[in-house]
């Protein structure tokens, strides 16, 4: 039969936790590690036997030092094995050089047929813009959006469907988070779980470039972090107050601090364009105007995930 669940129901649940005996230990872990490395198995690692079965002898491995590469030195690694093998060689490489040359032959083929395709559009558009400002860019170039709210998520999209970069979305908030990663991120970060800086530089090296759209003032010093040398930091959002800046490391890792307000009537209209063709999908709640302080409430608390239109046609209903 069920059983009514009341307030001395949930007395009854909190005092049984409070007096369990290892209520205080867990829940203290958990504070102060996270729920993911509080709740890991040490055992599974002990019994984790690091032995194979079957090793290559590669030799020395080549290394691309951050090139931007990875893609090229990794072919080339794999494809030595058996050529080392068969001819008896010892640290031998294919070169990275040959490949190289014509990876940017074929991109200013590339970029050429594009300036002809695109040779009726005004210098002021979005495509020709791209094009003569990376006109060698490297398909495989890692963005990072700090802030996955209506802004970055639209942020994510526009990098990810439109100029084909690999994004990561960082943001406080897992709703928002899952979002940008159902519109295509590559990878999500929580950072008020994990340090998204040091998670971008172990994992990928680095971002070529980070868009900021958080008003977190903390989200400029991650971004300024997690950008690789030669990197650009673009800044959006308008913190309170002032932000520090590693003046050392921006000047010797040649990175770019640059601000970007707002568009041109051309960015507009693609904009439009590109959302008609399905290439960016806005997510819109609409609301009441008796709903505006609801909305308001649910802005601060960072509880809105994508932008809330306010429909005026009914007046207050």
């Amino acid at each position: 039969m069920a059983k009514e669940i009341n307030n001395d129901t949930i007395a009854k649940f909190e005092n049984d936790l409070n007096n369990h005996p290892v209520f205080n230990v867990a829940s203290h872990a958990a504070q102060e590690n996270g729920i993911y490395k509080a709740s890991q198995n040490l055992q599974t690692k002990i019994d984790l036997d690091p032995t194979f079965s079957i090793e290559i002898d590669t030799g020395k491995p080549a290394d691309q030092k951050r090139s931007g590469r990875c893609w090229m030195f990794s072919a080339l690694n794999t494809m030595r094995h058996p050529l080392q093998k068969k001819f008896k060689l010892k640290d031998f490489e294919l070169s990275q050089n040959y490949t190289n040359f014509w990876d940017k032959f074929e991109k200013s083929n590339w970029f050429f047929e594009n300036v002809i395709a695109t040779a009726d559009k005004d210098l002021g558009d979005r495509k020709v813009s791209f094009l003569f400002t990376t006109p060698q860019q490297d398909g495989g170039q890692w963005l990072v959006i700090y802030g996955a709210g209506g802004l970055g998520n639209l942020g994510v999209q526009w990098a990810k469907n439109v100029f084909k970069a690999h994004v990561i979305a960082v943001d406080i908030s897992d709703e928002k988070l899952q979002a940008v990663k159902e519109a295509g991120a590559d990878m999500v970060i929580n950072s008020a779980k994990v340090d998204p800086a040091k998670e971008i530089q172990d994992k990928i090296g680095g971002a070529q470039a980070a868009v900021v759209t958080a008003t977190a003032a903390i989200c400029y010093d991650q971004a300024l972090a997690s950008v690789r040398a030669a990197g650009k930091v673009v800044a959006i959002s308008l913190p309170k107050g002032n932000i520090d800046v590693p003046i050392a490391k921006t000047v010797l890792d040649g990175i770019e601090i640059v601000s970007s307000l707002v568009g041109t009537r051309q960015d507009l209209a693609e904009a439009f364009e590109l959302t008609a063709e399905g290439a960016i999908n806005p997510i819109v709640h609409t609301r009441k105007l008796s709903e505006i302080n609801d909305i308001v409430d649910e802005m601060k608390n960072g509880k809105i995930v994508g932008r809330m239109v306010v429909d005026f046609t009914n007046g207050a209903n």
